[in-house]
């Protein structure tokens, strides 16, 4: 939309009047323009809160993952995932896809902003 622009010549009773045409002339482009730009920033903005409330939660659920797997060695707390196997399993995997959710997350906002960019070029 920003680079949009042409000249040409426009005939009326055989009179050739020279036209021009560009986007900031009309107040509705301008307001598109300006809406665009305002959806692609809150967009930016969300993908930051949510990505990092995303890897914030990730890190903490990792720390006592980590530490269910190896326990405290000063004090007498055990490591809990030789008996409970299974469930540090699941659990390291759910914090792996919590990690690529993250991932997919800042991706789909990037792309999301770049799709809004391509449509008004």
């Amino acid at each position: 939309m920003v680079s949009s622009r042409q000249s040409g010549t426009l005939s009326v009773y055989g009179f050739h009047l020279p036209v021009h045409a560009k986007w900031s002339f009309s107040e509705s482009f301008e307001y598109l323009v300006a809406v665009v730009v305002v959806a692609a920033a809150h967009s930016v903005v969300q993908v930051v809160a949510l990505a990092y409330a995303v890897m914030s939660a990730g890190s903490a659920a990792s720390g006592v993952t980590n530490l269910n797997r190896t326990g405290i060695r000063h004090a007498a707390l055990p490591d809990f995932c030789r008996p409970l196997r299974r469930f540090c399993v699941t659990v390291a995997a759910s914090i792996a896809f919590s990690f690529l959710a993250w991932l997919l997350l800042a991706a789909s906002a990037v792309l999301d902003v770049l799709s809004i960019c391509n449509d008004d070029a």
